[in-house]
């Protein structure tokens, strides 16, 4: 990998923000919140948990978790270890949450055991960030070795139709976002999408390159500010 793509990857623009201010907050969700610093090194241990369980570029990962800081850490920690990323909300009914693990041919579900329960036909790998939570926080927190995350893409759509969002798609909506409106460090975006919505994934990647701190609404509720 060139030095010049290394940099146009989203895991390494967010990366930069870790080194720039550790200590800023990152998410805020409910009265919890993460710094860069943390939310980084949670992100890297669930990638390096990811990894050893055999996820690589060609999985399919289907990320089950309500809007929250845990599935800002596991998006983040699926975009470090590669592979197709589709979100689901444990909120639908159970029949189309398993339409559409079988439609997009999931293979890995990254979710909690209050949701996994509710999909008792699903065969594939599931990994509980809850249960497994003492292995996960075994692994390393620092960056992994350099792996080519270009083709790292996401499946997003809340009916019967998905659309494929490659990560050079994103980057591009990225830049144009942060060309119109200049999101800064001193910002707060306020982010009140569903999981299968594609705008959290604006949100989430556009708030995180930018230093800027993500405030996550659950159901369109203020739960908690990120004052210092």
């Amino acid at each position: 990998m060139t030095s010049k793509s290394k940099h146009k990857e989203i895991r390494h623009l967010f990366e930069a923000q870790v080194e720039k201010a550790p200590g800023a907050i990152a998410v805020a969700c409910a009265g919890s919140r993460l710094t860069y610093q943390e939310l980084n090194q949670q992100a890297n241990q669930v990638a390096r948990y990811l990894s050893t369980r055999g996820i690589e570029g060609t999985t399919t990962v289907g990320l089950c978790l309500e809007y929250s800081i845990e599935l800002v850490v596991g998006l983040i920690g699926i975009l470090k270890a590669g592979g197709t990323c589709v979100l689901l909300d444990p909120s639908h009914p159970q029949e189309w949450q398993e339409r559409r693990l079988q439609d997009t041919h999931t293979q890995v579900l990254l979710t909690k055991e209050q949701w996994l329960t509710q999909l008792p036909r699903y065969q594939g790998m599931a990994v509980c960030l809850d249960s497994e939570a003492g292995s996960i926080t075994q692994e390393s927190r620092e960056n992994g070795a350099e792996t080519d995350a270009s083709s790292v893409t996401f499946l997003i759509g809340a009916a019967s139709r998905y659309v494929m969002l490659e990560q050079q798609q994103l980057r591009y909506h990225i830049r144009w976002l942060q060309k119109r409106f200049a999101l800064s460090p001193a910002d707060t975006l306020l982010s009140l999408s569903s999981p299968t919505e594609g705008s959290i994934l604006f949100d989430i990647v556009w708030a995180l390159t930018a230093g800027s701190c993500l405030l996550i609404a659950p159901g369109g509720k203020i739960c908690g500010m990120a004052s210092e």
